[in-house]
C-alpha cells in the first residue's frame, strides 16, 4: 500500500488492514546436568518448550511467567531473552513471533515439584540436548539449540523460519 493510499482511509481503516502476528513466549530450563525441561501438552502430539501464548495487553517476558506458574505451578526467575524467531511460513495461524527466555538451572530436580495443569499438560520431564529431536518438531529442536547456544554465549539469537539469521 502506498502512503497515498493509505491517506485516502480513516484510521480505523488503515488498523483494520496491518499485518497481526501470534506471539508466544517459552523458559529454556535445565537442570544441574545440562538436560531441558520439555512438557507434553494433553492437545498436540509433540512435545514442547514451556510457555504459552503472548495474551493481548501482555509482554512476552509476562507471559512466559504466567505459563509456567498457570502450567507447571513454577515460579523461577526468568532471565534474559536467548532467542526470538520469526515464523513466516504460512500455516493455520499465519505469522508469529517466538520468544525463548533464559529459565536458568535447576538445581535439584528431584526435589522439583511440578504441578502439572490437567487440562493443557499431561507430562513434564527434562531431556538431554542431544535428544530433544525426538520429543520437538524440527524447528523447534533447532530453537532450544539456539537457546543453549545463546546462553553459553551470554547473547541474543535471532531465527526465521527455524534458522539462525546472520548477523
Amino acid at each position: 500500500m502506498s502512503i497515498f493510499e493509505a491517506m485516502a482511509m480513516s484510521r480505523e481503516q488503515y488498523l483494520a488492514q496491518l499485518p497481526r502476528k501470534v506471539a508466544a513466549a517459552g523458559a529454556f530450563v535445565t537442570d544441574s546436568e545440562g538436560r531441558v525441561l520439555l512438557v507434553k501438552p494433553t492437545y498436540k502430539q509433540d512435545w514442547e518448550v514451556p510457555g504459552g501464548c503472548v495474551e493481548a495487553g501482555e509482554s512476552a517476558r509476562d507471559a512466559c511467567v504466567r505459563e509456567l506458574l498457570e502450567e507447571l505451578g513454577l515460579e523461577i526467575g526468568i532471565g534474559t531473552l536467548l532467542v526470538v524467531e520469526h515464523q513466516t511460513a504460512p500455516d493455520d495461524k499465519g505469522d508469529s513471533i517466538m520468544f525463548v527466555y533464559d529459565g536458568g538451572v535447576v538445581a535439584e530436580t528431584d526435589s522439583l515439584s511440578l504441578e502439572l495443569s490437567g487440562e493443557e499438560l499431561s507430562a513434564a520431564r527434562f531431556v538431554p540436548i542431544d535428544e530433544i529431536g525426538g520429543f520437538l518438531p524440527e524447528r523447534q529442536a533447532r530453537r532450544l539449540a539456539a537457546a543453549a547456544d545463546a546462553r553459553s554465549q551470554n547473547r541474543v539469537i535471532e531465527m526465521v523460519n527455524g534458522h539462525r539469521s546472520q548477523p
